[in-house]
């Protein structure tokens, strides 16, 4: 049986309560995802298996839905990851399975040109603790192009995959340059787009005179 987690908005936060108590939140200016308190207040000794509700009412920012979408988006991920929608009552060796995964994270900026994500880890490297079981690293994000979704100094799970689907967001290299950005498709034509409205940060068409390398998949902020 799932497990029933409810979404709200309360005192200036986006709040996931579980039987009346607030086992997650997110403050509604910063929108920064703290990913080892997601894990410790949502999936630490429990089920993975979890029905999200959302119950947002009064929500100052404006904000709700898009987070709402996003954190359903995570808790659906990792209940696929693990192959069964309803999962086993076995809540142990589920956070044996989950808390056991550690990946190399990395920094934006100590990533510049193609490959940087080595197979061992360089001096620019630590590891980490992943929500996710398919994820091969972590990048630490700087910058605000990807802002409000991704905020500044967030740390993002990737997944190694060969291409990505429209709409969403990867790490890429772009003549020499990392960045991360979403993917979009406009009649016919392939684009890496922040999520900043901002003049300052420009969409890139990628054509044949770009140099683009797709890093991975962002699973999770």
């Amino acid at each position: 049986m799932k497990r029933q987690v409810t979404f709200d908005f309360e005192n200036g936060e986006y709040v996931l309560k579980e039987h009346s108590r607030t086992i997650f939140h997110i403050d509604g200016k910063e929108l920064k995802f703290i990913s080892l308190d997601f894990y410790n207040g949502v999936y630490k000794d429990k089920t993975a298996a979890i029905e999200l509700i959302n119950k947002i009412g009064n929500d100052d920012f404006k904000k709700g839905r898009y987070v709402f979408e996003w954190l359903t988006d995570i808790v659906t991920s990792i209940q696929k990851e693990l192959n069964d929608p309803e999962l086993s009552e076995n809540t142990d060796n589920q956070s044996e399975d989950i808390s056991s995964k550690t990946v190399y994270l990395f920094e934006m900026s100590a990533c510049a040109g193609s490959g940087f994500y080595s197979d061992g880890p360089s001096r620019t490297e630590k590891e980490i603790d992943s929500p996710y079981p398919d994820a091969d690293y972590a990048v630490k994000i700087l910058g605000k192009s990807m802002e409000p979704t991704i905020p500044d100094q967030s740390i993002v799970f990737v997944k190694k995959v060969d291409e990505l689907q429209d709409g969403e967001i990867g790490i890429f290299v772009v003549d020499g340059n990392v960045m991360c950005k979403r993917y979009k498709i406009e009649h016919g034509e392939s684009w890496l787009q922040p999520d900043n409205d901002c003049d300052q940060y420009d969409s890139i068409l990628l054509n044949d005179s770009i140099d683009c390398i797709l890093q991975g998949k962002v699973l999770l902020v």
